[in-house]
């Protein structure tokens, strides 16, 4: 977690409402092979679950590489820092979700589809404008 940080940072990467997030992935979500709406349902529940266990770290982790005082990467746009931050999404996402006998692809396909509707609905330039704002005033 980033020094001093009372939540309000995370907050403004959050998710408003989950319920949203796993209706849109479901509407957007086409997999490659044919499967039971239950399976898919679940698959969805499970991708949905595994972005909220990580979607906490991968932001503090994003802020502190952009812009915290140890930077590791000099982004000079909004852009370029949700690139960092969606590859910190995607990376601890792999990690947390692992499914026993699904396809590679279709998790990974799970995976692309969550990340996607997150950054659809979630990641907006106020949002990282006032995330960002936060570390600057810390200077972490």
């Amino acid at each position: 977690m980033i020094d001093g940080d009372d939540g309000g940072t995370r907050e403004a990467m959050g998710i408003d409402d989950v319920e949203i997030l796993r209706r849109k992935v479901a509407d957007m979500i086409n997999l490659p092979i044919p499967m039971p709406q239950p399976v898919v349902n679940w698959l969805i529940e499970k991708g949905v679950a595994a972005l909220l266990s990580v979607l906490s770290r991968a932001v503090d982790v994003s802020l502190l590489e952009c812009f915290g005082k140890d930077a590791t990467h000099h982004v000079k746009t909004i852009g370029e820092f949700q690139a960092v931050l969606r590859g910190n999404v995607t990376q601890l996402l792999h990690n947390k979700m692992s499914v026993v006998l699904l396809p590679a692809f279709v998790e990974r396909f799970v995976i692309s589809s969550v990340i996607d509707t997150y950054f659809e609905l979630y990641v907006t330039n106020e949002r990282i404008n006032t995330a960002v704002s936060s570390v600057i005033r810390r200077g972490n």
